[in-house]
């Protein structure tokens, strides 16, 4: 039997994963400045990370409304675990709780994205069943 995978939330995960422990500085060097950028790539990242989480979900079932809830809980988990890591173990790194919030609201924008196209594109996929 073949198992269900979820290739794109992986994929993205570990992506979120590895760019939150790079070196806080190597964001910084992109030629100009831009204030609050790295929260600006939080939001962009678990925004991402949700939406995609959704996609996966509606690829191989109906989305029902706890798949949200779900969506949104992995989301701020990973989020937590990624500043409890760079606050213990990444070198110059620091854990920031406007990380966590920017993180979150990402996530629930990714989430808002993804009920919206699917309201527009493919009504079927979301149930209002629990």
């Amino acid at each position: 039997m073949i198992r269900k995978i979820y290739f794109f939330s992986i994929f993205w995960t570990v992506i979120v994963c590895v760019l939150s422990n790079l070196p806080g500085n190597s964001i910084n060097n992109v030629g100009f400045k831009i204030p609050h950028l790295d929260k600006i790539v939080h939001l962009g990242m678990y925004f991402i990370l949700s939406f995609v989480v959704m996609l996966d979900i509606a690829l191989r079932s109906k989305v029902i409304k706890k798949h949200f809830i779900f969506s949104f809980f992995y989301s701020f988990i990973l989020g937590i675990l990624m500043e409890m890591t760079q606050h213990f173990f990444a070198v110059s790194r620091q854990a920031d709780i406007f990380d966590v919030l920017f993180n979150s609201i990402g996530s629930l924008l990714g989430i808002l994205a993804f009920r919206i196209i699917n309201l527009f594109f493919n009504k079927r996929i979301v149930s209002s069943q629990e």
